[in-house]
């Protein structure tokens, strides 16, 4: 059963960093499909999804973040990732201000990942 979860997980995952990439390209070009209603919920959805395969992981592995080391560090790096794409969709922004925030949040999802492959914490030591 936590097959399923895991690759569900990931499906969902690589959907919604696929959504960022679409959504900070129609950014940077200032596309019309930013206000489409359609995309806009689609993004919504897919990010909600997300973090319900997210939470739903964590509770069929019996590990949590502040008691799990690793856990802890993912749920911190998650958030930097989600202010760093906050930053990165910003209008009112410069674009080399939005290009820094986009690499930043790309670096600290490969932190996630290789938290999630080698399962060792580096900051919280």
């Amino acid at each position: 059963m936590m097959d399923i979860f895991i690759s569900l997980h990931l499906a969902t995952l690589l959907l919604s960093v696929l959504m960022y990439f679409v959504n900070f390209a129609f950014t940077v070009k200032q596309s019309p499909y930013l206000e489409h209603a359609g995309f806009i919920k689609s993004r919504k959805v897919i990010d909600m999804i997300t973090i319900m395969m997210i939470a739903l992981v964590c509770m069929a592995s019996g590990r949590a973040p502040f008691v799990d080391t690793v856990m802890t560090e993912k749920l911190l790096s998650t958030l930097a990732i989600a202010f760093m794409v906050f930053m990165s969709l910003q209008q009112g922004k410069n674009l080399f201000f939005r290009c820094f925030a986009f690499a930043g949040s790309i670096g600290w999802l490969f932190y996630v990942y290789s938290l999630a492959v080698n399962g060792e914490a580096y900051l919280l030591r």
